[in-house]
């Protein structure tokens, strides 16, 4: 298998915010569908259009019982700039060497595109939606 599709159990991954909390996605989808961004970070004008865009749209996105998690690979320092500096309401997680995005099959579209990936995972932990 070289990509996930509609249908497919999402990887179970686990990593820490900016303060020490930790993220386990199985335990947020149990309660909230999950839309998932792999983005390639903030030194691309569309990556951060795109999460300038979900920053707009968030309030909807919680009236559809979903949160928002974005996947990028850089460190925490720039994702605490970032996040402070543009008022950031969604989680913003360091995928540090691309090991979350290389069990989604990112990395490749990562580096050679620069585009932003998203799934949104339903409660049962299943892909619902990939763009």
């Amino acid at each position: 298998m070289d990509q996930l599709s509609i249908g497919d159990k999402a990887p179970d991954f686990e990593l820490l915010d900016l303060k020490g909390y930790k993220y386990l996605i199985s335990d947020i989808y149990k309660t909230k569908n999950v839309l998932l961004v792999f983005n390639i970070g903030f030194a691309w004008p569309h990556c951060t259009n795109h999460m300038a865009q979900l920053r707009q749209d968030y309030s909807r996105f919680q009236q559809f019982n979903t949160d928002i998690m974005v996947l990028v690979p850089n460190g925490p320092k720039l994702i605490e700039k970032y996040t402070r500096t543009n008022d950031i309401p969604y989680t913003i997680l360091s995928d540090k060497g691309s090991k979350i995005a290389a069990q989604f099959f990112q990395v490749k579209k990562f580096f050679a595109f620069g585009t932003p990936t998203v799934f949104l995972i339903d409660q049962t932990g299943k892909i619902i939606y990939t763009h």
